[in-house]
């Protein structure tokens, strides 16, 4: 028993490193603690309501004009109009594909292009009822 109070006398443990990590931890959370303190006191500090509040001139000049608002565009609901389709089909079958896309189109409603490989005959009336035809290049860069 006697050397358990001798060892809390003894000086070289008061400077050990243990002792020392815990009197450091105690500093910073005793300076952590008082900052939280200080900062809530600076925060709630209410000013007196006789005083008016310093506002610059400058602040008084940019208020005094406010800026130009702008109406927002009218709402309009989506609508077919809206869209882009874009349909690629072989030359080989556009007779076939076509009559499928005249079914569906709408010429002054929906906007949109169909890409060929390769140029195909038209018929009379076609450009009026079908979307644009267009020719792509090579097409081996793509990755299918």
């Amino acid at each position: 028993m006697s050397t358990m109070k001798n060892h809390f006398k003894d000086p070289e443990h008061l400077y050990s490193p243990w002792s020392f990590s815990k009197l450091m931890t105690f500093f910073s959370l005793l300076i952590s603690i008082s900052y939280l303190f200080y900062s809530l006191i600076f925060v709630s500090h209410s000013y007196g309501c006789d005083q008016p509040p310093h506002i610059p001139t400058i602040t008084h000049h940019l208020t005094s004009n406010p800026p130009p608002q702008q109406k927002p565009p009218p709402f309009e609901e989506t609508n077919l109009s809206h869209i882009v389709f874009g349909i690629g089909a072989l030359a080989k079958l556009w007779k076939q594909r076509k009559e499928y896309i005249k079914v569906w189109w709408r010429p002054n409603g929906m906007r949109g292009v169909v890409w060929l490989e390769e140029r195909v005959k038209t018929e009379l009336g076609d450009e009026n009822s079908l979307p644009l035809l267009r020719i792509y290049g090579d097409t081996s860069r793509f990755k299918y």
